[in-house]
This record gives structure tokens, C-alpha cells and sequence, in this order.
């Protein structure tokens, strides 16, 4: 279980932070 969170939470991570770039190319 700890194991599946864990690759979730990377998965959620990465997901987050492309869309963060994303949005912060837009912002400037």
C-alpha cells in the first residue's frame, strides 16, 4: 500500500509540476 501512495504521489508530483511550469510560462 505504502508503496502505491508513494508511486501516486510521485506520479501526482511530477503531474503537478508540469502543470506549475506550464502555467508559470503562461503567467510571463
Amino acid at each position: 500500500i505504502f508503496e502505491a501512495l508513494g508511486r501516486a504521489g510521485i506520479k501526482a508530483g511530477l503531474y503537478h509540476g508540469q502543470m506549475s511550469s506550464k502555467s508559470r510560462e503562461k503567467s510571463h
